[in-house]
């Protein structure tokens, strides 16, 4: 007994653009780490020299584990943090898991197990060792969540869809908690739905267009329309050249 018609196709394309919209996200957390780098090396080449060694000594942190759960704005923990066995990151609609593991490992040395209020990772190889199990902060949508191993990469990524859009202290019950008021609550484009990308697209546009003195997207279809039934049969203006000014809709031609 299969699917209904359709449905399998369905489930095939949503895995197809969640995949797409991961791999957009880690192009996006590359481009902000080397932004970072880039940043970080202009201010060391930048940096006086310093003479006096007591009051340039950099300070050390004595709880290495708040420095790891420390809410980090780059790279992989963009928006969370780098814990012992994974780092994660997120945004207000998701949230992004890498787990280190052996390069040599595959998809099926691994047992990843995804509910709504709970998550169990184990890897098989080399050894048995679990690497997360337990009760996430908040609920999940488990079917607009996935897990993926590209072979070779040494690294397991899961992505967790969340119910709510909200910003998460930590993944897990009980994990040191990351600073709310230091995250970036801003919505990717990519978390949009593909109607309200195209909204969000047609008001920058037409903002664009107005800065420039020229017809909004709105705009531009009467002009259409008004260029087509110009010269219509029983149109007063056919056989004069086209002006949109003759026949003002908004008031913003001129």
């Amino acid at each position: 007994m299969g699917f209904p018609p359709g449905v399998a196709q369905e489930m095939v394309m949503q895995a197809f653009k969640k995949y797409e919209v991961l791999t957009r996200k880690r192009e996006a957390e590359i481009m902000r780490e080397e932004e970072t780098k880039r940043a970080e090396a202009m201010t060391q080449s930048s940096a006086p020299m310093c003479v006096d060694l007591q009051t340039c000594r950099t300070p050390v942190h004595a709880d290495k584990k708040e420095r790891k759960a420390s809410s980090d704005l780059a790279s992989d923990a963009y928006n969370g943090a780098r814990l012992e066995n994974y780092t994660w990151s997120q945004t207000l609609t998701d949230v992004d898991i890498r787990i280190p593991v052996d390069p040599s490992i595959t998809a099926k040395d691994v047992k990843v197990d995804i509910k709504n209020d709970h998550l169990t990772v184990v890897v098989l190889k080399p050894e048995r060792k679990v690497m997360v199990d337990g009760q996430l902060l908040n609920r999940i949508k488990v079917e607009d969540s996935l897990w993926n191993l590209d072979k070779g990469s040494g690294v397991l990524q899961i992505n967790l869809e969340k119910t709510k859009e909200m910003m998460w202290k930590s993944v897990m019950v009980g994990d040191t908690e990351i600073d709310l008021s230091k995250v970036d609550n801003t919505k990717n484009m990519s978390d949009f739905d593909e109607e309200a990308q195209a909204a969000i697209q047609r008001v920058t546009y037409d903002h664009h267009q107005k800065m420039l003195g020229k017809p909004t997207s709105g705009q531009q279809k009467t002009y259409d329309v008004l260029q087509k039934a110009w010269d219509a049969p029983g149109s007063p203006f056919k056989g004069t050249p086209f002006d949109p000014t003759k026949v003002d809709v908004s008031g913003d031609w001129n």
